[in-house]
């Protein structure tokens, strides 16, 4: 086997519906078909109609709140739409959007917000704590909470995992995601995003010193899951079928999670 060239590579690419489109751009095309089924949550079938409704709904929500195009959005969660649906409404917006190891403990996310310039932060109710003993040391405005019960359905299909037990919490001087989803029409602001723009900021694990944030923009994303869907046997989407189905179990704030998020996205 030989290995092909970028040139090579991206020849042989064939974007769905060109080369401009957005992530959410693609999420948007499929919600054209309000049936077609993008994530399975423990039984919970959600569809492109609906993710892309949540976050337009909280694309909506982040512009009310002040949140404009190159703010950083952090996200701190496990995996679940919750992380979609903040990805999504992030890149309707043109915000850069962190992603935080839910692992992290005190000093980890500090140094990482400081270092992010995040200035907002969705988290899981569970790991809230850990946001609540920095936030006064940081430059964190708004924190959004989540839960697991946001989004399983009454009767999962399967077993939950011992983490999924415990009842939603809520707390103080914080706002919950799906009060906003709730409470916002799906109608974001028109905001001029390119695949040019810087659209993520990853960081490495630290294993030689301090973690380093990287930039990557739009076009990496789309990129990666266009060429990865042929790379891994042609699992990209065409628009007249419903495509194959993939499990998540990479953490979705993993450079390997947000993979998968890419190739549902297509």
């Amino acid at each position: 086997m030989r290995l092909l060239c970028r040139y090579e590579l991206e020849a042989s690419y064939r974007f769905p519906f060109g080369e401009k489109m957005l992530l959410s751009g693609y999420v948007k095309k499929y919600a054209e078909d309000p049936d077609r089924v993008a994530l399975i949550f423990y039984g919970r079938r959600i569809t492109f109609c609906e993710l892309d409704e949540w976050s337009d709904r909280l694309a909506t929500a982040l512009n009310d709140l002040g949140y404009r195009k190159g703010d950083r959005m952090a996200l701190f969660l496990q995996n679940g739409p919750q992380a979609y649906i903040g990805y999504l409404a992030a890149e309707k917006l043109g915000l850069v959007r962190v992603t935080v190891d839910p692992m992290h403990k005190e000093r980890e996310l500090k140094y990482q917000l400081d270092d992010s310039g995040a200035s907002l932060i969705i988290v899981q109710d569970q790991i809230y704590p850990i946001v609540g003993n920095v936030r006064d040391e940081c430059n964190i405005k708004d924190i959004i909470v989540t839960s697991f019960h946001d989004f399983l359905p009454e009767q999962p299909e399967m077993p939950l995992h011992p983490m999924m037990n415990p009842e939603k919490q809520v707390f103080p001087n914080t706002i919950e995601l799906l009060d906003l989803l709730d409470r916002y029409e799906p109608n974001p602001p028109h905001v001029d995003v390119s695949l040019s723009d810087f659209g993520w900021l990853l960081y490495t694990g630290g294993t030689t010193g301090l973690p380093k944030g990287c930039i990557h923009t739009n076009y990496n994303a789309v990129a990666s899951a266009i060429g990865g869907g042929y790379a891994y046997g042609g699992v990209v989407n065409s628009f007249n079928d419903s495509g194959p189905q993939l499990i998540a179990a990479f953490p979705v704030t993993h450079i390997s999670g947000l993979f998968i998020f890419c190739l549902i996205s297509v």
